[in-house]
C-alpha cells in the first residue's frame, strides 16, 4: 500500500491485477487514485504499491559501478552515491560537498524519481527496461 500523496505523474508503481514489471502514472486524482493513459485504474489506495529500490532499478536509471558504489549522476554538479551496493545506505554530492540524507533513505523507485526530480527540475530517465 502507498499513499497516493507521495506519487506525481511519471512515478513507476505496482497495480494490483495487472501483469508487468511496473506501471508509469499518467494522472493523480487528487489523494485517491492513479491513472494510466488517461484513465482511472485504481481509486483504491490498496491497490497500488511501490516497488522496493535495488540495484537493478539503479542500473536502470542509468546507475554505474564506481569502486564499490553504485551511482547515479543526475547532473554534472549532482550525483547519488548508493554505497557497497546497500541500498540502505546512500548520499547526494553536489559540486563536491556531501549532502546528508540523516536517518532517511531511499527505499522506492518513485521516492527517488521524486528525489531526482526535486534536484533538478528533470524527470530521472528509464535507460534500461531490464538489466539481466
Amino acid at each position: 500500500m502507498i499513499d497516493v500523496k507521495e506519487l506525481r505523474s511519471g512515478n513507476f508503481v505496482k497495480l494490483d491485477g495487472i501483469q508487468s514489471d511496473f506501471e508509469v502514472i499518467v494522472d493523480v486524482y487528487g489523494d485517491y487514485g492513479v491513472g494510466l493513459r488517461g484513465n482511472l485504474v485504481s481509486n483504491s489506495k490498496e491497490a497500488i504499491s511501490p516497488i522496493s529500490l535495488n540495484a537493478e532499478w539503479i542500473k536502470r536509471f542509468g546507475g554505474i559501478w564506481s569502486i564499490h558504489n553504485l551511482v547515479i549522476e543526475l547532473s554534472q554538479r549532482i550525483l547519488i552515491y548508493f554505497y557497497d551496493g546497500n541500498i540502505s545506505q546512500s548520499s547526494i554530492v553536489q559540486d563536491g560537498k556531501v549532502l546528508d540524507l540523516g536517518a532517511g533513505r531511499i527505499k522506492f523507485v518513485h521516492s527517488l524519481q521524486n528525489l531526482a526530480f526535486s534536484l533538478t527540475g528533470q524527470e530521472l530517465e528509464l535507460l534500461l527496461t531490464n538489466t539481466k
